[in-house]
């Protein structure tokens, strides 16, 4: 019973990932989001003055807020791989890499 059990939930986490939609474009601050710029260390000053980490898709320019900011902020202005849910304009951020 317990093996069934176990190998349940690895089937439900594993299907849990296949859910999960991939992104390309750029994590950036919500102001220069706006204003069509993405990329640059001009970013990270916007963040750490307490500017808003957001996700621009690459395919529409659309930009999402993100569940998960932190895991983003270290790609402030770069283009990334974004893994994740996304409901109305926010990203359940699982993952975030540079892309290749």
């Amino acid at each position: 019973m317990r093996v069934l059990s176990t190998l349940a939930l690895l089937l439900a986490l594993t299907a849990g990932l296949a859910l999960a939609d991939q992104w390309v474009g750029w994590v950036t601050d919500e102001k220069c989001a706006q204003t069509g710029t993405f990329t640059g260390e001009k970013h990270k000053n916007c963040i750490n003055s307490g500017g808003t980490v957001v996700f621009v898709n690459e395919a529409d320019k659309k930009i999402y807020h993100l569940s998960d900011a932190e895991k983003a902020k270290k790609f402030v202005g770069q283009k990334v791989t974004m893994q994740g849910s996304a409901k109305d304009d926010t990203i359940e951020v699982e993952s975030v890499t540079p892309a290749t």
